[in-house]
């Protein structure tokens, strides 16, 4: 990482932009009361610019931190996201879009299958339906 910068205003404050050497930017989720949507917000800007790996990918990470506050528990570092998906106290239907959200963004990352607008809607129905559920649960 070789640039560090609050993202400000609005409910966004509470994330920061990175930068790595090769100029790649990430967005980091540092609170669990930031808001999801704009997150998600930044994986449709990557699908609309036809990086829907990147897309996909960015949604399963958000999931990932969602999962990560909801339980209120660090997770070992070292799971994958396939074990997380499968740990007790996360609600059955959580479980359920995390799973398949891990499957989608697997087939692509590592099985070398092409990404395109419908994976990648798929991926962000399925992280709504996860966020929505821990949501829920959560109330």
């Amino acid at each position: 990482i070789v640039s560090v910068d609050p993202v400000a205003g609005g409910s966004i404050h509470t994330a920061l932009r990175l930068e790595d050497a090769g100029g790649a930017r990430f967005f980091a989720k540092l609170a669990p009361a930031a808001q999801a949507p704009m997150f998600v917000a930044e994986a449709d800007g990557l699908a609309a610019g036809g990086r829907f790996p990147e897309a996909a990918h960015a949604l399963l990470l958000l999931a990932i931190a969602d999962v990560r506050s909801f339980r209120g528990e660090p997770l070992p570092p070292n799971l994958t996201s396939r074990e997380i998906a499968s740990r007790p106290g996360i609600p059955r239907e959580a479980a359920a879009a995390l799973d398949a959200l891990v499957r989608a963004v697997e087939v692509v990352l590592f099985g070398g299958h092409p990404a395109d607008r419908p994976l990648f809607d798929a991926c962000r129905e399925r992280y709504l339906a996860l966020h929505g559920a821990l949501a829920r649960r959560a109330a």
